[in-house]
């Protein structure tokens, strides 16, 4: 495969179980994982739990990592000759393209929902820039690979379905259930405003309370 297949020439031909079990721990350490663990050194806060979290971030992110380690052991089943159109660079650039302009437009209208402190804080940085930058421009190339797999008959289809499943339930629960329960409430909870790191507030774990909504846009 040529460097517009890439990064799922990375896998081709390695051991699609162990790929699998690899992958997801690494996606599950990617997030939620280093959010909390951003959110403990950087923030010196515990990120919250249960009602006061999206729960399309968690739990959802860990299936998402479900999903996406699945993805990438598909991936493993590729052959050279799998260099259909999904993987042509003609459609890899404008996406990649596009999905670097889709992160700096959520970025820029999230200036209205969310305080200036808010988005320069460690998590947010993190979330909005690697999160939806580099992790989606991954699962989204992956994706298109698997894809282009199952259409040339080296992946099946009922495996590529079955790890779509997991991120089904991310979907779900970032899209219907954090709806249902309200974006702007769990955000006040999510993110900080003037934090300091762990250090900073003598290694201690430091109480924020959430932001109030008058501080939109300032």
């Amino acid at each position: 495969m040529d460097w517009w297949a890439f990064p799922a020439n990375l896998f081709v031909g390695l051991n699609p179980m162990k790929t699998w079990l690899i992958a997801t721990v690494i996606a599950v350490l990617v997030t939620p994982g280093m959010m909390y663990l951003i959110g403990f050194f950087f923030e010196a806060r515990l990120l919250p739990l249960g009602k006061n979290q999206f729960w399309g971030f968690m739990p959802g992110d860990a299936f998402l990592g479900i999903g996406v380690g699945g993805l990438v052991g598909l991936s493993t089943l590729l052959r050279p000759q799998d260099e259909i159109w999904l993987n042509a660079w003609w459609i890899r650039v404008p996406v990649t393209a596009g999905l670097i302009i889709v992160t700096y437009v959520l970025r820029i209208g999230e200036q209205n929902g969310y305080p200036l402190d808010v988005l320069g804080s460690p998590t947010k940085l993190y979330h909005d820039f690697f999160l939806f930058g580099v992790y989606l421009w991954f699962i989204v190339s992956i994706a298109l690979s698997v894809i282009g797999g199952v259409i040339m008959g080296s992946v099946p289809l009922g495996l590529f379905l079955l790890a779509l499943v997991p991120v089904v339930v991310w979907a779900g629960l970032v899209f219907f259930v954090d709806a249902q329960r309200g974006y702007s409430k769990m955000a006040r909870y999510a993110h900080v405003v003037n934090s300091v790191t762990l250090w900073q507030n003598g290694w201690q774990i430091k109480h924020y309370e959430p932001w109030p909504i008058d501080k939109i846009g300032r």
